[in-house]
């Protein structure tokens, strides 16, 4: 239902798929052990219908409770930045990324791959890069960041 309500542009159509995808994920939600890995998952896909459904501040209340319960999930981390980004809060994201790096003891690529991203979106280029070397020392698959900073001339 999510993915169908991203792509859906008639709004009323938008809101039902919407209701109908927090109503199932809200039956797993609550019935999922916290503890379990899976449960981070679960609750960022709550989250994220939450984000949808324009309830933002409800969609990072649940990623901020969810953190201190897998606190070494970056996962969880990188998708809160995400919202923040999406509300046009470079700054907050790049702090809960950077709060994430140091969770997960510096050891997630993926958090020092959207370091780099959000870095670039806030011209801090040297620390693009930075992050963007850490991130493809450690394995990051993706070369997206790779080829921005090389757009700019930077790697």
């Amino acid at each position: 239902y999510l993915n169908r309500a991203r792509l859906e542009a008639d709004p009323k159509t938008r809101n039902y798929l919407l209701s109908e995808a927090k109503r199932e994920t809200e039956f797993s939600y609550s019935r999922s052990k916290q503890s379990s890995a899976e449960f981070a998952n679960v609750a960022i896909q709550m989250a994220t219908i939450l984000f949808e459904m324009r309830e933002t501040e409800d969609a990072l209340i649940l990623i901020y409770e969810t953190i201190p319960m897998q606190p070494q999930n970056d996962v969880l981390y990188s998708a809160a930045a995400t919202m923040h980004r999406k509300l046009g809060d470079l700054n907050e994201a790049k702090i809960v990324l950077t709060r994430g790096l140091d969770a997960t003891g510096g050891k997630s690529a993926e958090i020092y791959y959207n370091l780099g991203l959000i870095s670039i979106e806030l011209g801090q280029l040297d620390d693009a890069v930075n992050y963007a070397d850490r991130a493809y020392e450690i394995g990051y698959p993706l070369p997206g960041l790779r080829t921005k900073l090389q757009k700019l001339g930077r790697m």
